[in-house]
């Protein structure tokens, strides 16, 4: 079976509310008195679900000597994501209106490394793009 070819630029809407209601809702976990405890299990247990559920589905796919050593980084990245942003979630002074903003300053670091790790090219409309969401968020940390 192989992946469904959808547009990405819906996928990216998609993605962006999705993440959005992710983050008020733990939010809400965290300030209704939410428990780490109970999170993460549940959050591993969600993890291992939806692995299995691809490789079920996906049988096909295979791992080799060059995609292990991305993949690792991969993981530990989105390890690290989830631990640090659950810190700035669970923090009671967290203003999410800001935090979420700076935090979605990932667009900036991710063409940064496009370019270096992917040998992507940046237009002069991308460094722009990239020099407004850093003024934006300037305006929202002064």
């Amino acid at each position: 079976m192989a992946f469904p070819q959808l547009d990405w630029r819906l996928l990216s809407v998609v993605v962006m509310l999705v993440l959005g209601l992710y983050t008020v809702t733990i939010r809400k976990f965290f300030s209704d008195g939410g428990d780490w405890r109970i999170l993460l299990p549940l959050a591993g247990v969600v993890g291992l679900l939806a692995l299995a559920y691809f490789a079920f589905i996906y049988k096909e796919v295979s791992f080799n000597g060059s995609t292990l050593g991305v993949l690792a980084i991969a993981l530990i990245s989105i390890g690290l994501v989830t631990l640090l942003s659950m810190l700035v979630y669970a923090d009671p002074a967290t203003q999410i209106n800001v935090a979420m903003p700076i935090m979605g300053l990932s667009i900036v670091s991710t063409a940064i490394f496009s370019i270096f790790f992917l040998g992507e090219t940046v237009t002069l409309k991308t460094w722009a793009g990239i020099i407004l969401a850093l003024a934006a968020i300037f305006v929202l940390v002064k």
